[in-house]
């Protein structure tokens, strides 16, 4: 019971986070970018059963969610100083 209370919690911020991954992702700028706007969009067509316990969740979308701190990154490496 705890693990179903804790599921639409989980989803949300996942699911947050993945948006704001795709829209930072959106001028690819590295390799990095282009698969994780590949993997993460697929993640927004799964279904009610593929969400239904949180392990298969976390287990279906761990690729997105490993790629999501690379995407960030090479933002905000990107958006650093210019060298002279």
């Amino acid at each position: 019971a705890q693990l179903g209370a804790a599921t639409i919690p989980v989803l949300l911020v996942l699911f947050a986070a993945l948006a704001l991954g795709i829209v930072l992702a959106l001028r690819v700028r590295t390799v990095l970018d282009g698969i994780f706007l590949a993997t993460a969009s697929l993640m927004f067509t799964l279904g009610p059963l593929d969400l239904l316990y949180p392990k298969d969740l976390l287990r279906i979308t761990v690729i997105p969610v490993l790629l999501l701190p690379a995407v960030l990154h090479s933002r905000s490496a990107r958006a650093g100083p210019a060298a002279s």
